[in-house]
């Protein structure tokens, strides 16, 4: 009948309309494995499509008749219990956006719900190089030790001046490809390289960047003026004391 057929227009309509979940990033190294996982509330499906950059499926499974179809690429790992996608050293060419497509009968036999899962796969070469500390000058006073120093990694150069307690600034410089940060850490000054997928760090100690009374002329000249004074008038003094008793006699 004419409601039939429109019921059945507005269910595929309905159902046509693919529901996204977001897109969730995710970062590999050179040679490194990934894993894609959908949620286990989602899990209910009949026709389950892994694709890569939206064109090309790399895995499709037929959740009823166990019927599996792989893309022809050597590295590539399905999970029938959780529904998984692995891949196992991980080349440039496969990263890029993949998406979980999941079919499921909607309403009326023939009719499908489609929703999915994306992810965002990004590919980093290697691992970062360790970084460059160096101090470029430095003032302390007592207990207070104030340095600038320099933070450098890759094609990144980050200048920050450090006392006690933290470094200015010390927020993140970023490139595409790596980010440097500059903290002070129980006594030490860190300067951090990292990427997505790796870190490394080089640390000086504040006491051996700043060490006691380094630099602190006003306190030593005071310090040798007291003693002088203190000499002195000890001497005059004796002199005091000597001259009396030879007035005595």
């Amino acid at each position: 009948t004419a409601q039939t057929h429109i019921l059945e227009l507005a269910c595929a309509f309905m159902c046509a309309l693919p529901v996204p979940h977001g897109q969730l990033a995710l970062y590999v190294q050179e040679q490194a494995s990934v894993q894609f996982v959908i949620p286990k509330q989602e899990r209910q499906f009949l026709i389950l499509d892994w694709i890569h950059r939206a064109e090309h499926v790399v895995v499709s499974y037929n959740h009823k008749h166990k019927d599996i179809v792989k893309k022809p690429w050597d590295n590539v790992e399905f999970n029938m219990e959780t529904f998984a996608l692995t891949l196992k050293n991980v080349q440039k060419n496969q990263s890029g956006d993949y998406v979980a497509k999941m079919r499921t009968i909607c309403f009326l036999p023939g009719i499908y719900y489609i929703f999915h899962y994306k992810w965002a796969l990004s590919y980093i070469s290697a691992p970062v190089e360790a970084p460059v500390l160096t101090a470029l000058s430095k003032q302390s006073r007592g207990d207070d030790c104030n340095v600038t120093v320099t933070c450098r990694g890759h094609d990144l150069l980050l200048q920050s001046n450090c006392n006690n307690m933290t470094c200015f600034p010390q927020s993140m410089i970023s490139s595409a490809v790596s980010s440097l940060t500059v903290s002070v850490k129980s006594g030490f000054i860190v300067c951090n390289h990292s990427n997505q997928v790796s870190w490394k760090n080089v640390t000086e100690t504040l006491d051996l960047l700043c060490p006691p009374f380094e630099g602190n002329n006003v306190d030593t000249i005071t310090v040798h003026c007291l003693l002088r004074k203190t000499l002195q008038h000890i001497i005059n003094l004796r002199l005091q004391e000597i001259a009396v008793g030879y007035t005595a006699h």
